[in-house]
Formats: C-alpha cells, sequence, structure tokens
C-alpha cells in the first residue's frame, strides 16, 4: 500500500497537526498513523510526505482507531458536535460518517474499545453525560446520576470493558462490563483530585491507570480485579499542563509519553519506561522543550519493532 502525495503539504508544514491520535489499530492491516490535523484527518503508512486526507470534513480533538474483523474504525469529533467514523479494510476508506441522530453535541475525544467483537465507542456530551453506542447502533446514557469534565476513556482487562471518567467533583470514576450487566460507578482507591481524563492499559495481569491530579502530578494505580493498588513515584514538571498522553506495551515493559519530564529524582524526558520498581529513561533525556506539543504523541508495534 502507498498513499499519493497531495498537493497539499502536511508533515513538515508550518501548521503540521493539531493532535494525533493515541491509538493505532494494527491487525491484518499495514499499520497506519491516523492523526487531526487543522483541516481534517490524515493518515500516512510510515513514509513522512506520502500523508492523504481521509475525506472531507472538519474535526476537532483527537482521532482515535480501534481494528475489529480485520476492519479499522476511526473516529472523530466534528467541529459540528457531531461523532463521525470511517473505516479502512486494507485498501479504501470509506466517506466519512456520522449517527442519524444525538442525544447532545459531543466534546472532547472518543473512546472507542473492542469488546467480544463489536466496537463500543463512549462520548462525553455538551450536557455532561457519557453516552455509549455499541456495534454502531442507537447511543445510550450510561452515566446514571453522575456528570464529567473530560472525555471518557475505554480498555479491556479480565475480559470486562472498563469506562474511565472524570467526574464535575474532580474525582476519577470507573464501571466495568460483563457483557451481561454493568456495574455502578465507583471511585478509584484513595485519590487527590483529577484535573485531566484518565488513560489505561492492560498490562502485567493488572488494568493500570493514569490521571493527572490536581497538585501537577500524574498518578498511577492498578486494579487486580479485586482492589487498587498505588504503583510508583508520580510524574512531575513544573509547568501546568503535566499529563500522559499515551501508553504501549512493547518487548513485555510498558512504556509512557506525556508532558513531564522526571519522577522522582529521575530525569525522563518526554518518554518512560517501568522496570519493575521504578521509571526510567528512554534513550538521552537532553533538555526538553518549553512546549508541551513536543511530547510524543503516538507510538505503535508494527513487525515486531
Amino acid at each position: 500500500m502507498e498513499f499519493e502525495q497531495e498537493e497539499e503539504t502536511y508533515m513538515g508544514s508550518e501548521s503540521g497537526y493539531q493532535r494525533l491520535i493515541k491509538g493505532i489499530a494494527v491487525s491484518g492491516l499495514t499499520a497506519l498513523l491516523v492523526g487531526t490535523t487543522i483541516s481534517g484527518v490524515l493518515a500516512f503508512d510510515g513514509e513522512y510526505g506520502k500523508g492523504t486526507k481521509v475525506g472531507g470534513g472538519e474535526y476537532k480533538a483527537s482521532t482515535y482507531a480501534v481494528t475489529a474483523d480485520d476492519t479499522l474504525y476511526q473516529y472523530a469529533t466534528g467541529t459540528d458536535g457531531s461523532a463521525y467514523y470511517t473505516t479502512y479494510d486494507g485498501e479504501t476508506w470509506t466517506e466519512w460518517s456520522a449517527w442519524e441522530s444525538q442525544p447532545s453535541k459531543y466534546t472532547y475525544d472518543p473512546a472507542p474499545a473492542v469488546y467480544g467483537d463489536e466496537t463500543y465507542v463512549t462520548y462525553r456530551g455538551e450536557d455532561e453525560k457519557y453516552y455509549l453506542s455499541v456495534g454502531g447502533g442507537e447511543w445510550t446514557d450510561i452515566s446514571g446520576d453522575w456528570t464529567f469534565k473530560c472525555a471518557p476513556y475505554a480498555n479491556v482487562y479480565d475480559e470486562k470493558l472498563y469506562i474511565y471518567g472524570v467526574g464535575n467533583d474532580g474525582y476519577v470514576y470507573w464501571k466495568h462490563y460483563d457483557g451481561a450487566e454493568w456495574s455502578d460507578w465507583a471511585e478509584i482507591g484513595e485519590q487527590t483530585t483529577s484535573a485531566y481524563e484518565v488513560y489505561a492499559v492492560d498490562w502485567n495481569g493488572y488494568d493500570n491507570v493514569f490521571w493527572t491530579s490536581d497538585d501537577g502530578s500524574v498518578y498511577w494505580n492498578r486494579w487486580d480485579g479485586t482492589a487498587w493498588h498505588a504503583v510508583g513515584s508520580p510524574f512531575t514538571w513544573d509547568q501546568n499542563w503535566v499529563r500522559v498522553n499515551l501508553l504501549r506495551v512493547y518487548a513485555g515493559e510498558l512504556f509512557a509519553s506525556g508532558q513531564f519530564i522526571q519522577s522522582g529524582e529521575t530525569q525522563l524526558g518526554y518518554m518512560a519506561r517501568w522496570n519493575g520498581d521504578s521509571w526510567r529513561p528512554v534513550g538521552a533525556t537532553g533538555s526538553p522543550s518549553m512546549r508541551p506539543q513536543a511530547a510524543p504523541m503516538s507510538m505503535a508495534v508494527h513487525d515486531g519493532e
């Protein structure tokens, strides 16, 4: 597969990417990096300068991708507040489509996951509720009595679908679905209030959950199926945009990237790997730029590398 070069250059341009996805779906497909640009969504196959726009439209926030049945599903939030999706079968992208109806205009990033061979997509509405669509079907309010101030995050752990969110009271909440019924919303153990959305990854027998606290640090808690456990020294930086952008597992190790430069006394730069006891830098730490945009926004494993 090779994309044709369009007249407009996205990579290396002054505008560049507005935001990149934090999820790259690879399953029976060529690895794709897909991101949101100021004028639309761009995909390229690993060769810089070979990008092409994916259909038309204007989108905000980050786009997210998941793979089900060897089809890549790409989700984005339109500037009109609609939830959009497109699919890729290894050769052709479909046109962007929106759900026929929504209970609210949507804000921030979508949170897709694949569970039981179905796509589960969650959004935050302007009414501060979380809405879920299964397999492209009708939207369901899964908020109960709660309202939320940030985008949700979804992932699968121990054969259950987990949804995480930051309530308007500033605390991190979670619920899960076992294929038959949903649990109630509950707080994640003992915590300080959170300023940004949550990120999670299934690794090493735990669901590992990260969030940025209002004390300016990124905390890590992990769920063993019964209880929550705090882990490691928090990520820090003397700036107010400290956060984790994404998490990846490679060769059995956990990698994190984001707007942080240290953990405890260890200098990290914008990327870190967990060695079982503490966070260690990935390569030379150098002198991180003061621009939060300099932090990596995408990592993927393809062909074992």
